[in-house]
């Protein structure tokens, strides 16, 4: 009975630690892959925040016209009454179906 008692003990105890040593790889491969989208995620801030940097650069009034001056030559226009194209273009098929849409999304 002794004996019986002792290989019970000893067979949990192997798969007790077997168990054990299967659930810690499967807690590693999971921390791994969460290190892995945690430095995906770092870059990702890295890269917007570079984004931000050029984007707030770039439309910054001064640099805006240097950039006309230098590379684009773009030339200003008058502003026009939007009244006034609205009799321009007042049979126009997209001109219609712009309006029956913002009717239906106000109403």
């Amino acid at each position: 009975m002794k004996k019986s008692a002792i290989y019970i003990v000893v067979l949990v105890a192997i798969f007790s630690t077997t168990w054990s040593m299967i659930i810690n790889n499967n807690i590693n491969s999971i921390n791994e892959e969460i290190d892995q989208v945690v430095q995906k995620q770092i870059d990702l801030d890295i890269q917007i925040r570079l984004k931000e940097a050029e984007l707030a650069f770039i439309t910054n009034p001064k640099n805006l016209k240097n950039l006309n001056t230098n590379f684009l030559n773009l030339v200003s226009r008058p502003l026009t009454d939007i009244r006034s194209l609205n009799n321009i273009y007042k049979n126009s098929i997209k001109i219609t179906r712009a309006k029956t849409l913002v009717n239906k999304e106000i109403n």
